[in-house]
């Protein structure tokens, strides 16, 4: 076994599929499917005392030319590398539609098995990280007392009563606590609230913070790593300004008569980077356009931009920090492979979860451009779910009347 730095490789994409669990499960597939990768590799370098050809670069055909070579990979090994390989398959392409909702209880078994790949090669290693299926289904703690409580009091409440001041503590474990006592809540919900109540976190823009500082729970110290606002020593709360209300409370309808499941099944908009009709203006939130209707809302996460087939993605800009870019560049890359033949440059939209919609074009004739923006700040909403609520039936000419 090597003693380079595949442990702290290991681990730390571990932790981030963890962290992606609740809120991005595709990109949880993802990482698992790169810890395979790693693991597969680290094998294939002790039994032949060398690395990998560059043309042996996938789990199948490392597994393939281990065999070839006289290494089978041991059957529980190939048991679990085959389910980890699945989803991640699974997390990168369009399922058409036909797929089944990806929640808490698909995760846990990719997991599961993706640390016991771990453990395989590196058997001392401590994972600290868990998401298991009993936190996510105990009985909420004291939920008859708060069920007339919104969902901002009750996030500072717990923040307050478990974090003491000038404490720092993970954005994992804070939503997997806060579910514990809320299960009515969604991680989409949780996650909005977060942002919101972040003070130094963009996104919480296009979450509409109040300006009398009951928004101002949170502050992040790094990736991950949260402690409570201190007003006496912290900078000044994000708050919405002239220029930030240019995005934050924007959403750009986007023309999808051809790609509306593409896009939906994806949760990435792809089009040319040309300019004219193509201009993406930066927005909040995306609404998927066909028949007459947005039939889809979703907070957009980031847009990326690809030069050409051989260049690194570049990010434009993101709404969501947390999100680690390598993952959202490999997310493009893997889109582009599978869906596009229309050449460079290319951009792209990553889209969080898509809520259906009925935001009704009540005016003659279609959409004929290819996007418009829309300010939907006088419109009740903290997440694109509620957002989407909010529109539910709405007629276009009724938006800011």
């Amino acid at each position: 076994m090597t003693n380079d730095g595949t442990t702290g490789r290991l681990s730390h994409h571990y932790d981030r599929a963890v962290e992606l669990g609740g809120n991005y499960p595709d990109f949880a597939f993802l990482e698992c499917r790169r810890i395979l990768e790693i693991v597969l590799k680290d094998f294939y370098l002790e039994c032949t005392g060398s690395n990998t050809p560059s043309s042996v670069n996938t789990a199948e055909k490392i597994m393939q030319s281990l065999g070839e070579k006289g290494y089978p990979i041991p059957r529980v090994v190939r048991a679990c590398s085959n389910l980890v390989q699945q989803l991640g398959n699974f997390g990168a392409h369009d399922q058409g539609g036909a797929e089944v909702e990806i929640d808490r209880l698909f995760i846990e078994p990719c997991l599961s098995s993706t640390k016991a790949l771990i453990r395989w090669r590196r058997p001392g290693i401590i994972l600290e990280k868990t998401i298991t299926a009993q936190a996510a289904k105990q009985e909420a703690v004291q939920v008859a007392k708060q069920e007339h409580k919104t969902i901002r009091v009750r996030m500072r409440e717990y923040v307050e009563r478990n974090y003491a001041m000038g404490e720092t503590f993970k954005m994992g474990e804070l939503k997997a606590g806060f579910a514990q006592e809320n299960p009515e809540n969604s991680q989409n919900a949780v996650w909005g609230h977060i942002c919101l109540m972040t003070t130094n976190l963009p996104s919480r823009l296009s979450h509409q913070p109040k300006k009398d500082g009951t928004d101002d729970l949170m502050y992040r110290v790094d990736k991950g790593i949260y402690r409570r606002f201190n007003a006496d020593n912290d900078p000044e709360p994000i708050m919405p300004q002239k220029e930030s209300l240019e995005w934050a409370t924007k959403m750009l309808i986007l023309n999808m008569a051809q790609s509306y499941d593409d896009v939906k099944n994806s949760r990435c908009y792809l089009s040319p980077d040309t300019g004219g009709n193509y201009k993406l203006h930066r927005a909040a939130y995306i609404g998927l356009y066909r028949d007459k209707s947005v039939r889809g809302i979703g907070e957009i996460i980031a847009r990326v931009r690809v030069q050409d087939h051989s260049s690194v993605p570049e990010i434009a800009w993101t709404n969501d920090d947390e999100l680690p870019k390598d993952m959202m560049r490999e997310w493009v890359l893997e889109q582009i492979e599978q869906r596009w033949d229309r050449g460079y440059p290319v951009q792209a939209l990553l889209i969080g979860e898509i809520h259906d919609c009925d935001f009704i074009k009540d005016t003659k004739g279609g959409m004929v451009r290819n996007n418009r923006v829309v300010d939907v700040s006088n419109v009740e909403h903290t997440t694109g779910y509620d957002l989407a609520r909010s529109l539910y039936e709405m007629k276009w000419t009724e938006l800011n009347h």
